[in-house]
């Protein structure tokens, strides 16, 4: 089954997209909202429509269902290239969006931190040089040199913003 994107262009039901997402106006911890961005490979929607967060022993959080979050925003990873083989897949760079999805919402944790809980605790790609290298120059071609989503970003300063008032 094929999924039409908002442009208009068709991907595999499968094909992996990064999303991100904020606890629900009444669903707090510790009396932060909590925040997650990742990556999936079915739709965002659908991925946090059962569990959107498994919890964390290391962080003694429990599961949190998809009804106590909302989807901030979600985008298909459209860089593709070809196997040997001739098959199309995304490419290495679905790591960097992933990436950007989570520098996006550290960015907010930053200017809200008494507000704010993001719950990644790893990072979408690595962080030795050689990786944070490849990461950069992916930023300067494919996102307008940004290492997050700025307009994600200012969806989700807009929507904490007007909650704590």
């Amino acid at each position: 089954m094929n999924k039409k994107t908002h442009n208009g262009e068709v991907y595999p039901e499968n094909w992996p997209e990064v999303y991100t997402w904020l606890g629900k106006l009444n669903f707090l911890i510790n009396g932060k909202i909590p925040a997650y961005a990742g990556r999936c490979t079915t739709t965002a929607s659908k991925r946090i429509s059962g569990v959107a967060y498994s919890g964390s022993s290391y962080r003694n959080l429990r599961p949190i269902g998809g009804m106590d979050v909302d989807l901030v925003d979600s985008k298909v990873c459209d860089i593709l290239e070809y196997e040997g083989r001739g098959y199309l897949r995304p490419s290495a760079s679905v790591k960097y969006q992933e990436q950007a999805a989570i520098n996006t919402i550290k960015k907010a944790e930053e200017i809200f931190p008494d507000n704010f809980l993001v719950l990644n605790w790893a990072d979408g790609c690595s962080q030795k040089p050689l990786a944070k290298a490849r990461f950069e120059k992916w930023t300067e071609q494919h996102n307008d040199g940004y290492d997050y989503y700025p307009s994600w970003f200012e969806k989700i300063v807009r929507i904490v913003a007007e909650r704590i008032k």
